[in-house]
């Protein structure tokens, strides 16, 4: 397998600390006991069409998306990433009882078009996909083989992308081989062009850059690309973030989409018996498993929303593995001799100015008219909320754009760091960039500053205060805290009364869906920022139609979206990124408050090793690869 890496340091540069640094475009693959991967450390330089940026190598690459030519010399490594094969490894007995506790376990509808948890079902080794998500010994992040032995890319990057199937892999409850069949089922069903009701959790970005993908024979398909860049693969391929995991195209035939709200199938060294909401997820061991037979027989993942009770259950013997503790808990639990799971992912805890729905047509120029909520081209009449402003008043505009800035303004985000996170956070004021980032400007830095935010509050005609709602939902880092400590600052400093909803987030979720939430969201833990292309189109519902949203529609933030879809130039790409950041300071309907790491915390007196796959979505707890998780 030839991969090309681009210089990481320069790269971080370019995307705003987003999660392209150091992602991979793989490009081309084989398979076999062993993948040996080829390294190649450049220089971002000369243009390559169809790469996420410019690039100089060694050599020619051959079987990329394009031809590098040679302008500079540079050190190649090769490293050797091993891929489990059926009938390689040692044979394994399961055994034990795992048992982890996390904050939300969500709920499951295992059909891809009605799938808002699917990157949480991939975590739990019942799903599995085209190509996984791999880390070498200095912590380069690659591509190789899963369910697909082999890929290429068409010439120009774009125009296709072939996958060759493994054969001899099973579904789980005997419903047969997969093939490629299953493999176009599962993304075609997700992907909004073809399903126009999906609510997949990344079928607005999948609409947006994949057509549709064919089927070329039993065990071949095709991905027609409108749109490519070097992280779809590693986005939406493999188990990395919010990939399209493989489920079984003659169960879904079956049984239809409501049974698929019952049973899980897909082909994964665990098997799903029961995926019940506000319970848990319980799971058995399949083996022998053609990629890697589990070492633990069962595992019971249980919803426990208090973050107490998780950490007692972990003290106490009760759960091996606990997930979204409060950071302030991080310090003695680990002096007690509880260790940190090896992935973790430095995530922002920020909220939207929910409400603010200021567009009236999708990106293909379809209107929203339906007057009826939950329909999927419902527009939502813009409520008396002094938070949401309304383009077609000016004066009600300006006003609203004023309380968001004074709200902004009156959280002291260095006392809630200090107080609340342990000593691991970090302050934030821009969603998904950190401070620290050669692309941050301190003019979008947010002062605590109540004497302006009061004089804001005045000017905008609510020098009293007014009541406000928003949804807390489970805040990963700091527990229920963060949202008492906010909602006690803007009441000291604005007169502003807090209603705090706090209904779990799979609830909550289809006010999202449906354009007719109005609360603030808040949002814990893991958020993505608003300036990745492709991924942030699900910020929006404007590519689509019933899409995820933050409760938002902002125009300019479509209108760069599908601008840095077809941009190379790094440097219009910075400018694009400043741009958004520059009009969300100003208008404030993106609001940073801290940056904290997540990750799981186990007992390493029952827990013997744990090889985790690399983590780009920070949900299940921080737990992935449960599969390779070995008890004592």
């Amino acid at each position: 397998m030839l991969r090309m890496f681009t210089d990481t340091r320069r790269l971080r540069a370019l995307v705003a600390g987003a999660l392209l640094v150091a992602l991979t475009a793989a490009l081309a693959a084989c398979g076999g006991e062993t993948t040996v991967t080829v390294v190649e450390t450049v220089i971002v330089e000369k243009e390559v069409p169809g790469a996420v940026t410019t690039v100089i190598v060694e050599k020619e690459v051959p079987g990329a998306a394009s031809t590098v030519i040679v302008e500079k010399e540079v050190q190649v490594t090769v490293l050797a990433v091993a891929t489990p094969t059926a009938g390689v490894e040692a044979p394994i007995e399961p055994r034990g009882r795992l048992v982890a506790a996390i904050s939300n376990v969500y709920f499951m509808n295992a059909s891809p078009r009605y799938c808002p948890a699917c990157s949480v079902q991939a975590r739990t080794g019942a799903v599995e996909f085209l190509l996984q998500a791999v880390r070498d010994e200095q912590g380069n992040i690659g591509i190789a083989p899963m369910l697909a032995e082999e890929w290429t890319q068409s010439d120009d990057g774009l125009s296709y992308t072939d996958f060759k199937i493994r054969k001899g892999v099973d579904f789980h409850d005997g419903y047969g081989e997969m093939t490629a069949e299953d493999v176009a089922f599962s993304w075609n069903d997700a992907n909004p062009n073809i399903v126009p009701d999906s609510v997949h959790d990344t079928g607005g970005a999948i609409g947006t850059i994949l057509d549709h993908v064919e089927v070329l024979d039993e065990n071949n398909v095709r991905f027609h690309w409108k749109q490519f860049n070097a992280s779809i693969l590693l986005k939406y391929v493999t188990n990395f973030e919010e990939g399209i995991g493989i489920l079984s195209k003659d169960f879904f035939d079956e049984v239809g989409d409501e049974g698929m709200r019952e049973k899980l199938i897909g082909t994964g060294p665990l098997q799903m018996d029961r995926w019940t909401q506000h319970d848990g997820a319980y799971l058995t061991a399949i083996g022998p498993h053609w990629r890697k037979t589990s070492f633990v027989e069962t595992v019971s993942i249980l919803e426990v929303p208090e973050g107490a009770t998780r950490k007692a259950m972990l003290q106490t013997g009760q759960a091996q593995i606990v997930g979204d503790l409060p950071l302030k808990d991080w310090n003695s639990l680990t002096e007690a001799g509880f260790q940190i799971a090896p992935e973790r992912k430095l995530g922002d805890s920020s909220f939207t100015m929910a409400g603010n729905y200021w567009e009236t047509k999708l990106s293909d120029g379809t209107p929203f008219t339906s007057s009826e909520p939950g329909e999927l081209l419902y527009l939502p009449a813009l409520e008396d909320k002094p938070w949401i402003g309304d383009p077609t008043n000016p004066a009600k505009h300006e006003s609203a754009k004023k309380v968001r800035q004074a709200l902004a303004m009156a959280i002291d985000r260095q006392a809630l760091v200090d107080v609340l996170t342990g000593g691991f956070g970090v302050v934030s004021h821009m969603p998904g960039i950190q401070n620290s980032d050669p692309l941050f400007q301190s003019e979008w830095e947010i002062p605590f500053d109540p004497d302006a935010a009061r004089a804001l509050m005045a000017e905008a005609g609510y020098a009293d205060g007014f009541d406000i709602e928003w949804w807390g939902g489970p805040a990963v880092a700091t527990d229920d805290t963060i949202h008492e400590a906010i909602a006690a600052m803007w009441l000291k400093e604005l007169n502003v009364n807090s209603t705090i909803d706090q209904q779990n987030y799979s609830s909550f979720r289809p006010t999202l869906v449906n354009r007719t939430n109005t609360k603030l969201l808040f949002s814990g833990g893991n958020a993505h920022v608003p300036v990745v292309w492709p991924q942030d189109l699900n910020a929006t519902s404007l590519s689509r139609p019933g899409g995820y949203n933050r409760a938002i529609e902002i125009p300019i933030w479509r209108d760069t979206y599908n601008a840095m879809s077809a941009e190379l130039d790094p440097t219009k790409l910075e400018e694009m990124i400043a741009e958004l950041y520059d009009w969300n300071r100003e208008w404030m309907v993106w609001v940073g408050v801290y940056q904290a790491p997540s990750a799981a915390l186990f007992d390493p007196k029952a827990v013997a090793s744990w090889q985790m796959a690399p983590e780009g979505k920070g949900v299940l707890g921080m737990m992935n690869s449960i599969e390779y998780i070995e008890l004592k």
